[in-house]
């Protein structure tokens, strides 16, 4: 099953098409993989990437500049060790899956649907996390956070760590964000260096993030 996702995954880095996409998200159905499987049985030292803590507070500007916020599940996005050494941490808000079915209404079936096919770009489904449930989180609602507060919080017990992802749930989880983040942008066009080579801008980038 690994090997599978490893080659449904190289398919994905570093370019996405909707239709590798789409077909990532059938095969990793099609493997019958149980939700059990997408997570760890054995405690990871530290917080890391892709572990789901909660409760935490997001907060978000609305449409006239107030600040809302919402208190939630985190899925932690930084890397594990910029956990460690950074200030902050970066993670997406979440909320159980049966939040987005309320009031019941035929838009919202089709928007659970998709969500628990994470065939909905911004949304990741998690499902039957452990002590959780069924969790869904907005890769477009993110938080920072201070690292040593959630590293303090999450050893005191304030904070919980519900799971840490497998390695299968791991692959899960950079597919989606790649879907998110990286897949090609429709209606850009960036003006080219001239007539150089791919190669030779990837050289050229290199450089300047060398200094």
């Amino acid at each position: 099953m690994l090997d599978e996702f490893a080659e449904l995954l190289g398919q994905i880095f570093p370019s996405v098409e909707p239709d590798t996409a789409r077909r990532f998200i059938q095969a990793t159905k099609a493997k019958r993989a149980r939700p059990s499987h997408l997570y760890s049985q054995i405690s990871l030292d530290g917080v890391c990437q892709a572990d789901i803590l909660g409760p935490l507070q997001f907060q978000v500007i609305e449409t006239a500049g107030d600040v809302a916020t919402a208190d939630g599940f985190g899925l932690i996005l930084s890397n594990s060790c910029d956990v460690e050494h950074d200030e902050f941490v970066v993670a997406a808000y979440g909320y159980s899956l049966s939040d987005l079915q309320r009031p019941p209404s035929a838009g919202l079936r089709t928007l659970s649907r998709d969500a628990q096919q994470n065939t909905i770009n911004n949304l990741l489904f998690l499902p039957s996390a452990p002590r959780a449930g069924n969790l869904v989180f907005d890769l477009s609602w993110l938080g920072a956070f201070s690292s040593q507060f959630v590293t303090t919080a999450v050893a005191s017990g304030a904070v919980q760590r519900y799971a840490s992802l497998s390695q299968l749930g791991f692959y899960l989880f950079l597919a989606k964000l790649t879907v998110h983040f990286l897949r090609p942008e429709t209606g850009v066009s960036r003006p080219p260096l001239g007539s150089m080579s791919a190669f030779d801008r990837l050289v050229l980038a290199a450089r300047i993030l060398r200094g």
